[in-house]
């Protein structure tokens, strides 16, 4: 499953993503069956794979690669999935109790 690859090698940044724009809830609790991994799982494999490719293995093989040699895309990219689904979560079923208080929004509400 490419959501398992995506939480083993990304769970970490996705965690800082999730801190840094103050999102609600505890990232502790990203597993690899959250809807934010699948999410991420897919619009990486939209814009990572290749049409013909195994989606697992090129996937594995590009997250691996960015890793490695262009670690400031992939936490831009991974910065800006963390975002949208959020808004979306935002739109869908409105913000959170605690960011409705006047005066204070989390990044991720802006």
């Amino acid at each position: 499953m490419s959501n398992e690859v995506v939480a083993s090698l990304l769970g970490n940044l996705i965690r800082e993503s999730i801190v840094e724009l103050e999102a609600p809830g505890d990232p502790e609790r990203i597993n690899k069956d959250h809807p934010l991994i699948i999410y991420i799982q897919r619009e990486l494999s939209r814009k990572l794979i290749q049409s013909g490719e195994e989606e697992v293995e090129g996937l594995e093989m590009k997250i691996r690669f960015m890793l490695e040699n262009d670690f400031e895309s992939l936490k831009a990219i991974l910065d800006e999935l963390v975002y949208k689904y959020y808004r979306s979560k935002v739109f869908a079923e409105g913000p959170p109790d605690k960011f409705r208080e006047p005066g204070r929004k989390a990044r991720w509400a802006l």
